[in-house]
């Protein structure tokens, strides 16, 4: 699967954004890249800011000689560890390496087969219903570029302030924009004209994702999440895309639920840890983050949008 985080757009977006620091490993004629922050980098990924690339190889097996690459690289720059996101779950017998192969998922949907085979025999009937209260609502769609990117960092920005998460700067999204040319847009839905809910998505080699999107909480009993998705699901059919990526998900929890319900087929997602010495992966819910993220969110908007770009900046 083509995704953004393998396309040289990505690079420049990164590079522009967030002026990282970029490592090329070079195998069996393929250029495999991996990026981390420039002051005292303490590991390297191959998907910063996303949640998987599309790295795969012809069997389960990492390469050896990648793999010797992957730890003189560690080795020479003092790192903790090389991260990579893969769909792919890669085996490798190797001291210091470890596979983070179970909790996170992403569903996608099979677009070939058109708008109303999805709609009749895909979607669950609780969906349809949802999709036709967000109707009622009145909503309206609009779908851009650069016209409504105002919008969406409207949106965007205290959605992710409500999860207690740091958000990207304007910036990094107009230059997404900027560099991804027709590959990338903006859905934007309206009450009248107050933005409510939005996504960014990606169309690349006939997959269409959309790895920044957000509702409003105080919108969503109006369903209005299930008419953005549906919107996004007409426009990958409309542009004769093979598959909607629906992104990451924790297993059995909220967004899970979700992204279940629209007939897509479930696929594990992999993080593969190569450490120098014998060490634990970075746990992401200790007492202390659950506390921040707690704190954050009740952070004035302006505050979280002014240090949000310097956070985030650090988890790749």
């Amino acid at each position: 699967m083509f995704l953004p985080a393998d396309c040289p757009e990505w690079d420049n977006v990164v590079a522009s954004a967030y002026s990282l620091k970029k490592q090329t490993i070079e195998y069996d004629g393929v250029s495999f890249k991996l990026f981390s922050i420039k002051k005292k980098p303490a590991f390297y990924t191959n998907a910063p800011y996303l949640d998987s690339g599309g790295l795969t190889f012809d069997d389960d097996q990492l390469p050896e000689e990648l793999s010797q690459q992957l730890y003189k690289l560690i080795e020479k720059h003092h790192l903790k560890y090389v991260l990579l996101k893969s769909y792919q779950k890669l085996n490798l017998n190797y001291p210091g390496y470890y596979c983070i192969d179970e909790g996170y998922c992403t569903f996608v949907l099979d677009t070939k087969s058109g708008i109303d085979d999805i709609w009749k025999k895909k979607l669950k009937a609780k969906t349809r219903n949802q999709i036709r209260k967000a109707e009622k609502y009145g909503f309206n769609v609009r779908i851009g570029y650069t016209e409504l990117l105002d919008d969406f960092y409207r949106v965007i920005s205290r959605c992710w302030r409500d999860l207690g998460t740091p958000s990207h700067s304007f910036d990094f999204y107009s230059i997404i924009l900027e560099e991804f040319s027709n590959k990338a847009m903006i859905i934007v839905l309206y009450d009248k004209e107050i933005p409510v809910s939005t996504s960014m998505i990606f169309n690349i080699d006939g997959v269409v994702s959309n790895p920044f999107a957000g509702t409003l909480n105080q919108y969503k009993p109006t369903s209005v999440n299930n008419l953005l998705y549906w919107t996004i699901i007409k426009l990958a059919c409309d542009s004769s895309a093979s598959y909607f990526d629906m992104g990451r998900s924790r297993i059995n929890q909220g967004t899970y639920n979700f992204k279940k319900s629209w007939g897509g087929d479930i696929n594990s997602l992999y993080y593969h840890y190569f450490f120098h010495k014998k060490q634990s992966v970075p746990s992401y819910d200790t007492r202390f983050l659950r506390m921040a993220t707690s704190m954050w969110k009740l952070m004035p908007l302006t505050l979280a949008k002014l240090f949000g770009p310097y956070l985030i900046y650090r988890v790749l």
